[in-house]
């Protein structure tokens, strides 16, 4: 926490606070402040790393699934839509890999790219 505030400031760490504490609304204006004073907000590789490297994977990252027919469209129209076979792909952050089974099947050749060297084992 303490690098977030030295890296984003009183102000921010107040409005984060607030958001999580009391409403929010305290949201919009912690996003202003970042657009406005340039500052990154929780996008920092400390912050994603402490978040990440020993996060629980057991789920395999299916807790961010709305639900199979959801996911199965994003595979068929997003991921086989756009991304032709026989390209190299680079798949960033691809946590416990349930987008990259999809994105192997059809690449010539998939590159893996992540912070934390769990994701990357598994």
């Amino acid at each position: 926490m303490f690098r977030l505030v030295r890296v984003n400031g009183m102000t921010w760490t107040f409005f984060y606070a607030a958001e999580r504490l009391i409403n929010k609304r305290f949201f919009h204006k912690r996003a202003e402040l970042e657009i406005q004073k340039n500052l990154p907000g929780f996008n920092t590789t400390a912050y994603n790393y402490k978040e990440w490297a020993n996060y629980n994977w057991s789920k395999g990252g299916e807790e961010w699934s709305d639900s199979e027919p959801w996911k199965k469209s994003l595979r068929e129209e997003v991921l086989l839509t756009y991304i032709k076979p026989g390209f190299t792909v680079l798949e960033i952050g691809p946590g416990a890999g349930r987008w990259s089974l999809a994105l192997a099947s059809i690449s010539k050749k998939l590159i893996l790219v992540d912070l934390t060297e769990n994701a990357i084992n598994m």
